[in-house]
């Protein structure tokens, strides 16, 4: 039986589900880098700091979060994290995941679905 990308390298098809509207309009804005995130905020490639409401890791058809979570043992060999949306990590509090995986229905689809869902678990947890 063959293997299909998805699977072997969490690779989906690409797919717009309203990200280029989101960015032309504003809503959504695409800043450099990220050096490091602190109790400060988030320090860009540059030296701009910021405190943005969300954190959107755009990183491609891999989850290039290796170099961004350092030393955090919370990736599996292929870099895609351990847990994923609703799911955490109690050694991790704080540190939630979503859209890393492929899935059929879109990445932003999946993650506005997985937001809600870790919404709720985040709730709970408080």
């Amino acid at each position: 039986m063959s293997e299909s990308r998805l699977n072997s390298d969490y690779t989906a098809i690409a797919s717009d589900d309203g990200a280029v509207a989101a960015i032309k309009s504003g809503r959504v804005r695409v800043v450099a880098a990220i050096e490091e995130f602190s109790q400060a905020g988030v320090l860009l490639e540059g030296g701009e700091t910021v405190r943005p409401d969300i954190v959107i890791a755009a990183t491609g058809y891999r989850t290039g979060l290796g170099q961004m979570l350092g030393t955090l043992p919370v990736l599996d060999s292929k870099g895609v994290p351990l847990f994923n949306g609703p799911q955490s990590d109690p050694k991790f509090p704080g540190l939630w995941l979503a859209g890393m995986r492929p899935s059929v229905r879109g990445y932003f689809a999946n993650s506005c679905i997985q937001a809600k869902e870790m919404a709720s678990a985040i709730s709970k947890a408080l």
